[in-house]
């Protein structure tokens, strides 16, 4: 394969098939919209509301995929999700890990890192819901793997991450 990190791991058993630099650290970017999707899947209920504060908006980096809400403007938890795995949207993930994390963002960090632990990682860290580059941020491409496990044991978040538009 022409990647420079690379598992490949039968999802029932979790054996791993093919490795390639598995356990080097990267920076796991857009893949970090797995965990952040996961915890809100997890620990939300699909219709509870998301209200978008003036940070979730105005905290997204310029070029960085959103959908262009408005400070105040609210969307379900299912829709938020849908924003993130069809569309990448930044801003939802700031939303929903200020829903879930009882409005800090940092509470929310926490809680990744616990699940991402509670999965088996051993070489990730996250520093933000959404992906930004950060040296606090990294993960390995086996870590990657035991929690894509896990996201796709939930039918609704494989549907989502299939899907080409809203």
């Amino acid at each position: 394969t022409g990647a420079s990190y690379a598992v490949l791991m039968e999802s029932s058993t979790g054996a791993v098939l093919y490795s390639k630099n598995s356990h080097e650290r990267a920076y796991p970017a857009a893949m970090t919209a797995v965990v952040t999707s996961m915890l809100a899947a997890e620990m939300c209920d699909l219709d509870d509301m998301v209200v978008f504060s003036r940070e979730a908006v105005y905290d997204v980096p310029s070029g960085t995929v959103n959908i262009a809400i408005d400070v105040g403007e609210s969307l379900s938890v299912n829709e938020c999700l849908q924003a993130i795995l069809i569309r990448g949207a930044a801003e939802c993930g700031y939303a929903l890990a200020e829903h879930v994390g009882g409005g800090s963002r940092e509470a929310f960090v926490s809680m990744m890192n616990s699940r991402a632990a509670e999965s088996g990682c051993r070489d990730t860290s996250f520093s933000n819901p959404v992906g930004l580059h950060s040296e606090d941020h990294y993960t390995t491409a086996y870590d990657m793997a035991l929690l894509g496990r896990d996201f796709f044991d939930n039918e609704l978040l494989c549907k989502y991450s299939l899907m080409k538009t809203l």
